[in-house]
């Protein structure tokens, strides 16, 4: 028989667990961590409880039985997870185990009574964290014919201080199996069926409640589900590119640049230069005319788009070419015969005025 107590509402997970008896240790997955932005774990508590009579004061290696519990499967409703990358997995808890550092390996005696007190008292769960904690109980007792019932009562551990509890607990071995599974399509519950085999001789100290006296086996069954880590968004990118605007040859151009669409940017510096042109700026249109640049070097660009920019020139003006008075021929004047003299300029010659003065021979 079953009895189920109320967990928190909870969304599907992914995840297939073998049915049928599986040995802890191959009932076991760890979840790699390093992937997850956040792993939740939830942990099933079951606690099993039988009347001293149950065991008749005899030896313990007689009696075998598997009870199942029912629990939520997700029961923090968790539905960005990673469906290939959950753990699960079943915890020591026995009157020799300690609390392991990671809290999935083991559990003490004194930690599993402190939160099945906890949770019974919350309505069988609790949240603490990115933990999650659900708990369920069986209690079995022997009827007047000495058959085993399912003790149906509300019974209540509260009663009992923590160490009652662990004094009243039995030696057992326990291998835990999910009937169910956790899978996609599968929203609640999820059974677990938990087979005991105990062994020894009754020891410690029953715990009375409700007019009986309890022994007690605890167990705890774990499933973690990783929220997969936020991929950073890709990093968009514009760019600039810088065009001549024509087959001449240019100098001092601008590179070509790239930016974060997320960033303004200003228009090169660089002045290109010309053989007999003045850039005047640049254009984003090829066939523009020119004296009409929409950009200037330094100017800031704020549209973070594709942005191709030509430039812009103004053909120089030509001067007129004049001569100078008297240029200098690099040759002297030279006289001559009857009042005169000569300039000679390459191949031709020049009578010049008599000059004042002459005199001649």
């Amino acid at each position: 028989m079953k009895k189920l107590m109320k967990g928190l509402l909870a969304l599907i997970a992914a995840i297939t667990v073998s049915t049928g008896v599986v040995d802890a240790a191959t009932a076991t997955k760890k979840i790699d961590t390093t992937k997850c932005e956040t792993v939740y774990t939830n942990y099933y508590f079951f606690l099993d409880a039988n009347t001293a009579s149950y065991f008749n004061n005899g030896p313990l290696t007689t009696y075998r039985h598997s009870n199942i519990a029912q629990y939520t499967n997700n029961s923090y409703q968790i539905s960005n997870f990673d469906p290939n990358n959950i753990g699960y997995g079943q915890m020591i808890v026995n009157p020799n185990s300690v609390t392991s550092g990671d809290k999935l390996t083991s559990l003490s005696l004194y930690d599993f009574y402190s939160t099945v007190k906890y949770a019974s008292s919350r309505n069988g769960a609790y949240s603490t964290g990115t933990n999650n904690l659900i708990f369920s109980h069986n209690w079995y007792a022997k009827d007047n014919a000495g058959n085993s019932s399912y003790h149906t009562d509300n019974l209540s551990i509260q009663n009992a201080t923590i160490q009652q509890l662990m004094n009243a607990t039995v030696n057992a071995e326990s291998t835990i199996s999910n009937l169910t599974g956790v899978s996609p399509y599968r929203v609640n519950p999820m059974e677990i069926q938990i087979d005991r085999s105990y062994y020894g001789y009754l020891t410690g100290t029953p715990v009375t409640l409700d007019n009986n006296q309890w022994y007690f086996h605890p167990a705890v069954y774990y499933v973690q589900y990783c929220s997969p880590k936020q991929q950073p968004a890709p990093v968009e990118y514009y760019h600039v590119y810088y065009k001549p605007g024509t087959n001449d040859t240019v100098v001092n151009m601008p590179s070509d640049s790239t930016h974060n669409v997320n960033n303004d940017m200003y228009i090169d510096q660089k002045i290109p230069s010309r053989t007999g042109y003045t850039f005047l700026g640049w254009t984003t249109d090829s066939a523009s005319p020119v004296n009409n640049p929409s950009f200037n070097p330094g100017a800031k660009y704020t549209d973070r788009k594709d942005l191709v920019l030509y430039a812009v020139w103004k053909k120089n003006e030509e001067k007129p070419v004049t001569p100078p008075d008297n240029p200098q021929t690099g040759i002297e004047d030279y006289m001559i015969p009857f009042g005169g003299a000569i300039g000679i300029s390459g191949a031709a010659l020049t009578v010049l005025k008599k000059k004042k003065g002459f005199k001649q021979f």
